[in-house]
């Protein structure tokens, strides 16, 4: 309560200056009281924005950690795709090597199957040649045969004449002998007669059994050129049954070798890309790497942040 004031003297104004300062100490405990209470009110504030910050924090920090260990998992997935395109490119590079080789020696069997070839049509013009002598020596031996059965025939008539001369030479000496001392000279000349005859037939049979021999000579060589000329025909099928073959083999490896060229340069251009891709994925592995140590950077910056 205010102290009554009695009087103007000192006491009374006393006690009004008493009374003023109790007002002013009243509204000043007022306004401290009121002005506590708002501070109170801005502190839960400030606590409960300092707490969702706290939380805010250890969210980005976990989220950073886990960008960080994910940057660390992506620099070496990439270190591994990096060694697995340079051993692609490694690979596919000894593998188009290869193919050129293999493009090489198709090229020289190529050339080794046209040689054979050609040495198997020169082989076919020589048995065509061959062939077409032993049909001539055939026709000829054929030609000898038919001679040799006309001597054959001629000397069995020479042989026959010799018989019937010899019998006539008989006769002679026999009417010789009759006619005694005259007809001694006419037997002289029948007996020569008859000698001439009988060596003329001997001569005969020899050269008939000559001409026999002759033809059966003739007779197996005959036989012997008919195999000779079916061995040749033989041969000769074979060898171009052969050249066949050869043209079938050099039309195949003329069509590996375009094949084999294809897949080489085929393999270069995988090649080409496998390296290109492994330049690529060396670029990405530094910025990986980069970009996981400024993220593990930023992660222990963000984790000081949160823990103080």
């Amino acid at each position: 309560a205010d102290i009554p004031v009695e009087s103007a003297d000192e006491i009374g104004q006393l006690a009004q200056g008493f009374n003023q300062m109790k007002q002013t100490l009243h509204g000043l405990l007022a306004k401290i009281q009121e002005n506590a209470q708002s501070l109170a009110h801005s502190s839960e504030n400030l606590t409960a924005a300092a707490h969702q910050s706290a939380e805010a924090s250890n969210a980005v920090a976990s989220a950073v950690t886990e960008i960080a260990n994910g940057a660390v998992q992506q620099t070496e997935d990439t270190a591994h795709a990096d060694e697995t395109a340079q051993g692609i490119a490694g690979g596919t590079t000894r593998a188009a090597q290869l193919a050129d080789e293999i493009a090489a020696t198709t090229q020289t069997t190529v050339a080794c199957v046209e040689r054979g070839r050609l040495s198997v049509q020169q082989i076919v013009g020589h048995m065509t040649e061959i062939e077409h002598g032993t049909e001539i020596v055939h026709g000829s031996i054929e030609d000898l045969a038919k001679n040799s059965q006309e001597i054959s025939h001629i000397v069995e008539m020479i042989s026959n004449i010799a018989g019937q001369t010899n019998l006539l030479a008989l006769n002679a000496a026999i009417e010789a002998a009759r006619a005694g001392e005259a007809g001694r000279g006419f037997a002289v000349v029948a007996e020569e007669v008859r000698k001439l005859a009988e060596e003329s037939e001997s001569s005969s049979r020899q050269i008939a059994e000559l001409v026999h021999e002759i033809e059966a000579g003739m007779k197996n060589a005959v036989q012997a050129g008919d195999t000779s000329t079916a061995s040749v025909a033989s041969g000769k099928q074979a060898v171009e049954d052969a050249d066949a073959v050869f043209g079938e083999i050099l039309s195949s490896i003329e069509k590996l070798s375009a094949g084999i060229r294809t897949i080489a340069e085929s393999i270069r251009e995988i090649a080409e890309g496998s390296r290109s891709m492994s330049d690529r994925v060396a670029t990405v592995r530094r910025i990986s790497e980069k970009s996981a140590n400024e993220t593990q950077t930023i992660s222990a910056s963000t984790e000081e942040q949160s823990a103080s």
